[in-house]
């Protein structure tokens, strides 16, 4: 049942000739892409970057550097929030403050 122009009315569900798709042509030439979420993250993972480790340049790949780090950062003593909200802030705002 092929309509031809003269006798097809365009409405919902409907739309114009012209802009329907060709025959034998996909609505997405580009395709879907091949590869999902996570492989792609793996691939990134895997990926190698150059560090400063004690002083020498070490090849590591990105997921031991984001291990790395958060075991150095897990580490580290951090200020207690309760104690004193602004830190070092408040002591710099005092010396402004009574600089003026």
């Amino acid at each position: 049942m092929a309509d031809s122009e003269g006798d097809y009315t365009v409405s919902p569900g409907r739309p114009p000739l012209h802009t329907r798709f060709q025959k034998e042509q996909s609505g997405n030439p580009g395709g879907r892409s091949a590869r999902s979420l996570p492989a792609l993250l793996a691939d990134a993972l895997n990926e190698t970057v150059v560090v400063m480790i004690d002083g020498r340049r070490r090849k590591i790949t990105k997921r031991e550097a984001i291990v790395t780090q958060m075991v150095d950062k897990s580490r580290a003593p951090r200020p207690d929030p309760h104690r004193d909200p602004l830190g070092a802030r408040r002591s710099r705002c005092r010396t402004l403050g009574s600089a003026l």
